[in-house]
């Protein structure tokens, strides 16, 4: 009997990866029930101009969290499956310390720099407040995700669910409160988004967090265990959020904000279709890690078939609920003045297909710590994104920089499928 056959998942490991996928969805699903609702709430209580400014805050915010995943939570869950006791504790304390500090100094630049632009750019949405609220969201942001994350490395995917249940519930509250005293806008939202992400991801650290606070050894063993997968990490994560964030941008400077605008809420319409693919992470993402380090290779390349299947089906199924659905969400939540989204939708969706098969890749070589390889085609990828992003939406407009963003990604996909799959098979036995 072969190694591999040894270590085949159990009926009993079968179900608690199938357990865990279904309530990962379902956290998903309530973040992005969330997100829509903050998407929907602005089309109908603010301006074209304030959704804009939001949609990049937002994207923003995103590069923040691809610098936590850098960080932290890629070292968390590429090495912390692999180890045990008191050596994950250790990693996964030092790991918080750290990125705390780091957090608190982006949040202080945040204010600096909005600051500094509210004072020389002629846009009246755009104030100090604004900054000090997105420092705001930007600490509170890091420190949930740090929780959710580790919950996840430790496979207890149900105290995840708990500390978004209790943002969400924090979200929904405060967004109710300042809409009823009509202070909704960009500043208003990230405040509120920060509240509920500092006090969900306290209550995620209780829960089963790493204690930060005890005693954990020296912290330069773990954190340069950790800095051999950041380096690399770093700057692919850049990239990436180069490759799938800065369309908000590249069209409110080519075309205005009204026209960012409309593809966010294209796009946000579609995001619980992409966010299957983040639900999917969460859970097996630790477990390619696990997988990898007893050889299962046979277990990983069945996983990884029947999860993109699975993942395509899911997204090609939502967007023809969408499509058909859209005469009435056009008529009772978007209003005309998103009649155009509906043309972004299919690109849109093409979008999410790609991005989901190639982010099943991406785990597979995080697993086999790939590090360096990833770097490589990331920049090839977001050099494609953003060359055919810019290039598309001056042809084409708006649905040219998403055609653009999926290019992007099937080029990633394909580099990822051929050399980077060549290299995996060549360096294990």
């Amino acid at each position: 009997m072969s190694h591999d056959q040894r270590v085949k998942p159990s009926g009993n490991a079968r179900r608690a990866l199938l357990s865990g996928a279904m309530l990962s969805l379902i956290d998903q699903a309530m973040l992005s029930a969330t997100n829509f609702g903050i998407g929907l709430l602005f089309i109908r209580l603010a301006s074209k101009s304030d959704y804009g400014l939001y949609a990049q805050f937002f994207g923003v915010l995103m590069l923040s969290q691809a610098l936590q995943n850098a960080i932290s939570n890629a070292p968390l869950v590429s090495l912390g499956p692999k180890l045990r006791g008191r050596r994950q504790r250790s990693l996964a304390a030092h790991l918080l310390r750290f990125q705390s500090l780091v957090s608190a100094a982006a949040g202080v630049a945040a204010i600096a720099v909005v600051s500094l632009l509210s004072g020389i750019l002629s846009i009246a949405e755009l104030t100090p407040m604004v900054g000090c609220s997105f420092a705001v969201a930007l600490v509170g942001q890091w420190l949930r995700e740090y929780a959710r994350n580790f919950h996840f490395c430790i496979y207890r995917p149900g105290m995840a669910l708990t500390t978004d249940a209790v943002y969400s519930v924090g979200v929904i509250a405060g967004l109710l409160t300042i809409a009823s005293l009509d202070q909704f806008g960009t500043s208003t939202v990230l405040l509120t988004l920060g509240a509920a992400s500092i006090v969900s991801g306290l209550i995620g650290l209780v829960l089963s967090g790493p204690q930060p606070l005890g005693m954990h050894g020296r912290a330069k063993p773990a954190l340069a265990r950790a800095w051999h997968v950041s380096r690399w990490t770093l700057p692919s994560v850049l990239l990436s959020w180069v490759s799938n964030n800065t369309f908000a941008f590249v069209v409110a400077i080519i075309i205005g904000l009204a026209a960012s605008a409309d593809i966010s809420a294209a796009r946000l319409l579609l995001m619980p279709a992409g966010l299957c693919l983040t639900a999917w992470t969460k859970v097996f993402a630790p477990r390619m890690s696990s997988w990898w380090g007893l050889g299962a290779r046979d277990t990983i390349r069945s996983a990884t078939v029947y999860s993109c299947v699975a993942l395509l089906a899911l997204i090609l199924t939502y967007t023809v609920v969408l499509l058909l659905a859209f005469p009435l969400l056009e008529q009772f939540l978007l209003g005309e003045r998103y009649s155009s989204a509906a043309a972004l939708i299919p690109l849109w969706a093409l979008f999410f297909s790609v991005n989901a098969v190639r982010g099943v890749g991406t785990a597979v070589l995080v697993g086999a710590e790939r590090f360096k390889d990833l770097f490589v085609f990331g920049l090839i990828g977001a050099a494609v994104s953003l060359l055919g992003s810019v290039a598309g939406t001056i042809i084409w407009g708006t649905g040219g920089a998403v055609l653009g963003l999926a290019l992007g990604e099937l080029c990633l996909l394909l580099l990822i499928a051929t050399i980077g799959r060549r290299r995996i098979v060549a360096s294990t036995p």
